[in-house]
């Protein structure tokens, strides 16, 4: 999926890496509070739709480093780096 659409509105457009990762989701134009609430309405918050983007970052091994959501006006909402329990290096206490 790239894209979705209602009512010729572009609600969600998805960007993908060349391992096909995706790497930017969420409408790119920002609609009006008016028209996600319609789209929305009786929808849970949790799948509410069109609120937002989301941004993902990979490494080489297609492993999810980090992650950020932003408002649909653009405001960062929250940010997650992820680490690798197995690439961290332990200090020996003698």
């Amino acid at each position: 999926m790239s894209s979705t659409t209602r009512g010729g509105v572009l609600l969600d457009a998805r960007n993908y890496d060349a391992a096909g990762h995706v790497v930017l989701a969420g409408p790119l134009n920002k609609l009006s509070t008016s028209l996600t609430q319609a789209i929305n309405a009786g929808s849970p918050v949790a799948n509410a739709i069109a609120t937002g983007i989301t941004a993902s970052l990979y490494d080489a091994d297609g492993k999810l480093v980090q992650q950020e959501n932003d408002d649909a006006s653009g405001n960062l909402v929250s940010s997650v780096f992820y680490r690798d329990p197995a690439a961290t290096t332990r200090r020996a206490t003698c």
